[in-house]
């Protein structure tokens, strides 16, 4: 008998999965830094993911690829959060940093992936 946890965790890895995938395609399968269109394009999280508030905010979030990603991962912070205020607006980054740093009780991951999964097919067929 599966456990509580293992079916969170398993919802969490499908919503993870089809948001990812809305992303991607919301952003035209296009690195929004260096506008390439890699085989293998990622996810980013401005907010990691350990953040719940915007694990799954389409604002923290950017399709780049893998090169662009690690850059403003491990390199260029602050040339991410410039691209971030520059798309959003000072205001729209600013609320974005205020739910970041809001504790909330985490979204429900099966209605994420539910979600997320229509938005796929009614939105990018």
């Amino acid at each position: 008998m599966k456990t509580r946890l293992t079916d969170r965790r398993k919802w969490v890895r499908e919503a993870d999965k089809y948001f990812s995938r809305y992303i991607i395609q919301r952003d035209k399968k296009t690195c929004q830094r260096c506008h390439s269109q890699p085989s293998r394009p990622q996810n980013s999280h401005f907010f990691g993911r350990r953040m719940i508030s915007v694990r799954w905010d389409e604002n923290n979030c950017d399709c780049l690829c893998g090169a662009c990603h690690m850059y403003w991962e491990k390199e260029d912070r602050e040339g991410y959060r410039e691209f971030k205020i520059k798309q959003l607006g000072q205001k729209g980054f600013d609320e974005l940093n205020l739910r970041a740093h809001t504790k909330v009780k985490s979204a429900d991951p099966f209605l994420m992936a539910e979600a997320y999964k229509q938005r796929l097919e009614f939105n990018f067929v």
